[in-house]
């Protein structure tokens, strides 16, 4: 396991006040079998109170809302992980596991898929290939 410390901090300036204005932060690091979250905090300016969730997909959301005037907000996150790169997630969205209409490949992603199984068996033939196809003057004899 590695220690690593993590930081993120944004900040927006409006142009005029702005009001009844809502936001969902999603920059909290998630637990999981590859890092675990030894510390985290989140500031936010101007201070509102908010309330944390976790979206479908599997990511903490920090929601709050901010009635009065207002020409900014900043967030700032800071804290400590411990990361093993070993592990590695195993499960996935199971909106991703069936095919369906929106899922299934079309054409145009069938013919990328058989490129790149191309370029595997073939490095060399497929980069030159692509290359006097995207930039026929880089010096590939054609």
């Amino acid at each position: 396991m590695k220690r690593i410390n993590f930081y993120f901090s944004t900040k927006l300036t409006f142009d005029d006040y702005v009001h009844d204005h809502s936001f969902a932060l999603r920059i909290m690091p998630p637990e999981s079998t590859s890092q675990h979250i030894l510390s985290c905090s989140l500031n936010i300016s101007p201070y509102v109170p908010t309330q944390q969730t976790v979206d479908a997909f599997g990511n903490n959301v920090t929601a709050g809302y901010l009635r009065d005037d207002h020409r900014y907000l900043d967030f700032e996150i800071k804290g400590t992980a411990e990361v093993d790169s070993v592990k590695h997630r195993t499960d996935y969205m199971p909106c991703y596991l069936y095919q369906s209409e929106y899922t299934a490949p079309d054409d145009e992603l069938r013919k990328f898929y058989a490129e790149l199984k191309s370029a595997a068996l073939f490095p060399a033939t497929f980069r030159a290939a692509k290359c006097k196809r995207i930039w026929p003057f880089c010096g590939i004899p054609a």
